[in-house]
């Protein structure tokens, strides 16, 4: 997807600079969906305004994983490594 949203592109811009240092965001709310979205929302605004830009690690409870199998076309296990949200979100 190409991001449209001012804010959008600003995330992407702060989350593609790889001169910042990388801060680890883990899953631990299990309160639903939106809630895990707003969550990670706020751990990518808090982020951008630490100057780090946010790797997440754990399973993802919300992961599609019959979509999820692959990554820049290439298979990963998101339990082992990487971040869950490369599915979603191919930088993160």
């Amino acid at each position: 997807l190409t991001p449209h949203l001012a804010l959008t592109k600003q995330i992407l811009k702060h989350q593609s600079n790889c001169s910042l240092p990388m801060a680890t965001f883990t899953y631990r709310n299990r309160f639903g969906l939106g809630s895990d979205l707003h969550v990670y929302a706020q751990a990518l605004c808090n982020g951008m305004e630490a100057l780090q830009r946010v790797r997440t690690v754990g399973n993802w409870a919300w992961m599609d994983t019959n979509r999820c199998t692959t990554v820049s076309g290439k298979t990963v296990d998101h339990n082992l490594v990487g971040s869950p949200m490369q599915c979603y979100f191919a930088r993160s």
